[in-house]
This record gives structure tokens, sequence and C-alpha cells, in this order.
């Protein structure tokens, strides 16, 4: 039995024979024997033809649409780097456009600047041959003008003309009265003050000069606005300074008009000339303040050899112009001067600039000097102790022309002060409180 079992176990699973296959012809037959790794081999080899002729069969039915993907991916490969090189192109292109409009934009501004600049250097140049006739005349540039608040009152220099009731030292030679009405024994009425004007300063700045901003120019040089600010202030300076001119030439005339003073005649180019139009830009501002201080200047010198000065200052008056009881006679006389008490031997000075006709010892004036000034005025300094001047000398306003004494019909010390127009006697009173009024502007 045990040999049974060992027989069984050996041949289990284990074929006696090979495989073989029988081929019989005719009468001939041919046997082949398969061994099983040949035919495994035989079997493998068919299978891989198998498999790879349905992959090509396979490859060639869906090769065109593997392609026509394949294509389609390649595609738009290609036209996503395309896009990418035309923007990037694009950019390259637009900032360098930018960068040649910038350069192009700052050099346009540079030069607008440089050409401003310029231009704002001859505006100064001519500012300042402006500048320099107006401190000439005594102008200032005063951006601020303030306004009294009421009118002003009587100079207390005009005080002094006052009747004092003082009969010491007067003099002069009598006159007869003149006919009809005696004329007041004090002082007669004198010129209405001369009332500040109503319109402010012209603002300054306003119209042309208000420029339109240039903010990359200012960005890269920083001075665009310092220019406006100079043009501003350029043109401020030359509305104050016509303001000025123009606000003293009314001052002028409405102090010298009431004295019966032929403006016209004594200072035609300060009373006419072309009409020139409300300032709005650089150029009508420069022709406002030239001919405004050109007018100030004629006005001011011809006031200048006007006899409006006082002959001797900080003195009171012993007696004014009119009718007068005569301190030797002691009848009414006419006085045709005012008489300055002052002590012996003070100084006389020229009420005007002008051309010394007398300088010599007449009669009851004693020693006189008699200066003739422009428009026919002139003016007679009597019973001085010592003449200063002689004969055909031209003189300015406040230059000695003697000293004080009590030559000729004189009760004592004083200087009879006389103002004629022709041979008619005039009130030097108006006249000097004109010249009080007007020192401030004659005597710069």
């Amino acid at each position: 039995m045990s040999d049974t079992t060992a027989s069984s176990r050996h041949g289990f699973g284990k074929r006696k024979s090979l495989h073989h296959v029988t081929i019989t012809t005719g009468d001939r037959s041919r046997t082949f024997t398969f061994r099983p790794w040949v035919l495994g081999s035989v079997v493998g080899c068919v299978g891989i033809f198998a498999l790879g002729y349905l992959s090509a069969t396979a490859y060639l039915f869906w090769r065109d649409d593997i392609l026509a993907a394949r294509a389609t991916e390649r595609y738009q490969i290609e036209a996503s780097y395309e896009n990418r090189i035309a923007f990037l192109r694009a950019e390259i292109d637009r900032l360098a456009s930018s960068q040649v409009f910038e350069r192009r934009s700052v050099e346009t501004m540079v030069d607008s600047l440089i050409e401003r600049q310029n231009s704002l250097s001859d505006k100064h140049a001519r500012v300042r041959a402006v500048l320099d006739k107006a401190a000439a005349t005594g102008l200032t540039a005063g951006l601020s003008t303030p306004v009294p608040a009421e009118k002003p009152s009587l100079p207390a220099s005009a005080l002094s003309f006052l009747p004092t009731g003082d009969a010491q030292a007067i003099g002069g030679e009598p006159a007869p009265l003149p006919s009809g009405p005696l004329p007041s024994l004090g002082l007669r009425g004198s010129s209405s003050d001369v009332g500040t004007d109503d319109a402010a300063a012209p603002a300054a700045g306003t119209g042309s000069s208000a420029l339109a901003p240039q903010a990359r120019a200012d960005d890269l040089l920083g001075l665009g606005a310092t220019l406006d600010q100079m043009n501003f202030e350029s043109e401020r300076v030359l509305d104050a300074l016509a303001f000025n001119a123009e606000r003293n030439i009314r001052t002028l005339t409405a102090t010298l008009q009431p004295l019966g003073l032929d403006l016209k005649t004594l200072a035609p180019e300060a009373m006419g000339g072309p009409f020139v139009p409300l300032a709005t830009n650089f150029d009508d501002r420069l022709l406002r303040a030239e001919r405004a201080i050109s007018a100030y200047d004629v006005l001011r010198g011809t006031a200048r050899r006007l006899p409006l000065a006082r002959p001797i200052r900080n003195v009171e008056v012993s007696s004014d112009f009119g009718p007068r009881l005569d301190p030797f006679l002691g009848t009414l006389a006419m006085h045709t001067g005012i008489d300055f008490k002052a002590d012996y031997g003070t100084a006389i000075r020229a009420a005007g600039a002008g051309r010394v006709v007398t300088a010599s010892y007449q009669g009851g004036y004693g020693n006189m000097v008699e200066i003739e000034h422009p428009g026919g005025y002139s003016t007679r300094y009597a019973h001085m102790s010592r003449i200063m001047v002689s004969e055909g000398e031209e003189i300015l306003a406040g230059e000695m022309v003697g000293r004080v004494g009590s030559t000729g019909r004189s009760t004592g010390p004083h200087l009879h002060y006389e103002l004629r127009r022709g041979a008619t006697p005039l009130d030097p009173s108006s006249f000097v409180i004109a010249g009080d009024r007007l020192a401030a502007l004659l005597q710069r």
C-alpha cells in the first residue's frame, strides 16, 4: 500500500508524454511534438501581434483627431505667445512714446519758464526805473493807504493867523482902503479842507495778472509760483505808485485851486494828456504809473515855486492882512501884508523859488527883498536888519534872504511879509495855510 501511495504521489500533475500533432497526407504522415514553452511563446507572439495590429488600426482610425487636437493645442500656445509678445511690444512703444512726450513737454515748460523769467526781468527793470523816478518826487509804493475816519481839523500852525490882539511889533507902508465893504479884520474864510478819497486803492493782481498755473513747471523747477508772485508784486507796486501819485495830485489841486491859481496855465502837463483806460495788464499799469508820476512831478515842481512856505516858522502873527489902525498915525489904514513877530536876527527864508528883483532899502519898508515867482506872483520881506541876497539872483524855496530887524516904519523887531499878484496885494494867510497843508508833499 505504501508503494501504491508513493507511486500515485509521484505521478500526480505530470504528463506521461508531450503534446503532439500528427499530419497525414495520403500514405504519409508527419507528427509534430510541441513542448509547452514553445506553445506558450507562439501564443504570446500571436497575442502581441494581434495587440499591435489592433493598436495600429486604432491609431490609423483616430490619427486625424489626435493630430487635429495636437495642432489646436500648438496653435493656442503660439497664439498665446504671440499675444504676449504683441502686448509687450505695445507697452514698449507706449513707454517710449510717453518718454518722448514727457521730454518734449518738460523742454517746452522749461523754455516757457525761461521766457517768463526773462520777461519778468525786463518788467523789473522798467518798474525799477519808475520807482527811481517816484523816489525823486518823494513818492513811495505804500500798499496800504488808511483813510481818515473824519475830515482833518484846521492845522495847529494855521491857528497862529487868528487875531491875537497883540498890537506890538507891527508896521508897514499905509495904503488907501479899497472901495466897497470893508474886509474882515480877522482871518477870512480859509479854503475848504481837502477831503480824502472815498475809493480805496485799486485791487492789484486782478485781471490778466492771474496767470494759469503750470503744475508741471512748478514740480520741475519750483519757479512757477515764484514767478507769478513776483509778477503780482510788480503790478501791485505800479498800482500803488499810480494811486499815490493820483491822490497827491488831487490833494495839490484841491488845495491850490481855492487860492485862485490857474493850474492849467501854471502846470499844463499835469492837468491834461491823452486818455488812459483802466489798467488791466502790466503795460497799462506801467503807462498809468508813469503818467501819474510825471504829472505829479510837474504839479509838485510848480507848487514848490509858488510862495506857499512860511518865511519864519514857529512864530506868532502880530498883525493880519486888512484894515487896521496905523501904529504911527492912529487912523484906519489898509495893512497889505501880515507881520511875524520874531527876535532880532531871526533867519528869514524865501516862501517860494524865484528871482530877486529888489534887495535894498525901500523907505517905510526899510531893508526889503522882493522876489518874483511864476504866475505873476511876488513876495516882499521888509524891515530886515540884514539883506543876504542880491538883485537878479535865482533862489529856491527855503533859502535865507535876510534877518529880522526893525528898519523903516516899524515899532519893533518883526517881519512884514507881503504877497502880490502884479500890483494887487493879496492876503498871504491862505497861501501860508495851503503851504502848511502841503508841507509834507513839498518838502520831500
